[in-house]
């Protein structure tokens, strides 16, 4: 498992290049991408972790501009919704052993509010987000100990969240259910997938498609029948 931090540009011509991105997570905590930057595949939107309008506003103050700005921007992590949001994702990303990328855009980076998010996810639970850079140096996993130890604040937080209602407030955890299944989908091997595809009712050329492509083929499946029952509640 590992938790890293970059730019969607240094992602797509740098790390991108030399790294298979299928097995990635990539966490975007920006409002650019997507909008003004170029959008980041297979990626779920954390966009409420990118400062809100009122943490932008202290900028714009002529005393000491950043460093209220970093105060305001740890306000804003610490609201409720936002905690339940980013607990369960470095929960799951502990239990499946992913590879966890924060990403925001060139121009986001200026701001230096991911280095108060990174400081954050360090402080409260021991794990560290490395930078492109760092990871460079340094591309081993986080060791068992500290996840170990992560995991045990990560369950007790989580429960206390959940047990005041937050979990309802989110729909975060639509998202998250979709991630987990493709983390699941991608540890089976191509046949296991191409047999649940032909049970699921592709028929037999689904065992021509590739590993990527019966994933893809899969979770589409999921997410239609969800539509469906959408739909049919609403009727």
């Amino acid at each position: 498992m590992n938790l890293l931090y970059m730019t969607s540009e240094t992602l797509h011509t740098k790390y991108g290049q030399d790294h298979d991105l299928s097995d990635h997570l990539m966490v975007c905590i920006s409002r650019d991408i997507g909008k003004t930057d170029k959008k980041v595949t297979n990626s779920i939107s954390m966009t409420d972790f990118a400062p809100s309008s009122i943490v932008l506003e202290a900028l714009d103050k002529k005393k000491d501009p950043k460093k209220k700005f970093r105060k305001k921007y740890k306000e804003q992590l610490h609201d409720p919704v936002l905690k339940f949001q980013l607990y369960s994702l470095l929960s799951m990303a502990i239990k499946d052993d992913s590879k966890v990328i924060f990403v925001t855009s060139p121009r986001e980076k200026e701001l230096g509010y991911h280095k108060v998010f990174i400081e954050y996810i360090d402080k409260l639970f021991g794990l560290k987000v490395k930078t492109y850079k760092e990871f460079k140096e340094n591309s081993d996993d986080i060791g068992k100990k500290k996840i170990k130890g992560a995991m045990k604040v990560l369950t007790k937080e989580l429960k206390e969240l959940k047990s005041s209602g937050i979990a309802q407030q989110s729909s975060f955890t639509k998202d998250m259910m979709i991630i987990d299944m493709k983390n699941r989908l991608n540890e089976m091997d191509v046949e296991e997938l191409a047999e649940l595809a032909v049970s699921a009712g592709y028929g037999k050329k689904s065992k021509d498609l590739s590993k990527k492509e019966l994933i893809q083929l899969l979770l589409n499946d999921n997410k239609s029948d969800k539509k469906k029952k959408k739909d049919k509640n609403k009727k």
